[in-house]
């Protein structure tokens, strides 16, 4: 979905796994829940403007580029590490 995203395509996903946290609520349907998918997809055949679904896609998958995932995961091990250095010497 981030790839797509970043490529400036009009999105959709289910509700499962990460794909909530990156798409707006207009566009998540529940999992195998084919009315749900449906309407997101009448929603989006009906929606005019499609040029700001893909900037809005596109700029949203700039917070998710590899450089700033790398740098977020760095910070939970380093996070993680001192936490398991701090409980091993009590």
């Amino acid at each position: 979905v981030i790839e797509a995203m970043n490529r400036a395509c009009i999105c959709i996903g289910s509700d499962t796994a990460g794909i909530p946290e990156l798409l707006d609520d207009a566009f998540i349907f529940k999992s195998g829940n084919v009315g749900q998918i449906c309407r997101v997809l009448k929603y989006v055949y009906r929606y005019s403007d499609y040029a700001s679904i893909a900037k809005t896609n596109f700029e949203r998958s700039k917070k998710f580029s590899v450089t700033k995932l790398d740098n977020i995961r760095e910070t939970i091990y380093q996070e993680y590490k001192a936490y398991l250095d701090s409980s091993t010497k009590q």
